[in-house]
């Protein structure tokens, strides 16, 4: 078991058996301690490429309409894409 290290006064945390770390992954997405949302987005953009690649042949081929490769990209890439994007920090 995992604990996200978090500042704390309270000496009941340090009674239990769980490993402090930084960051973890929970639900596919990185979870860190300081917020840090470029890991997880580096994460879903090289997720995305495989994505990407592992249908090329798909996409270059001519046997599938752009309306096919359209939903393709819509409904397999775009999700991985922007999976959880909706609580990423934008970070100025």
């Amino acid at each position: 078991m995992k604990l996200l290290n978090i500042e704390s006064s309270s000496d009941v945390l340090e009674t239990l058996p769980y490993e402090k770390v930084e960051e973890f992954q929970y639900l596919g997405t990185i979870l860190s301690m300081k917020n840090d949302w470029s890991r997880e987005i580096g994460s879903r953009i090289t997720k995305s490429e495989r994505a990407y690649f592992a249908l090329l042949k798909f996409f270059k081929s001519k046997l599938f309409s752009k309306r096919t490769k359209i939903r393709l990209y819509t409904s397999i890439i775009r999700p991985i894409l922007t999976y959880d994007c909706e609580v990423w920090l934008l970070q100025v």
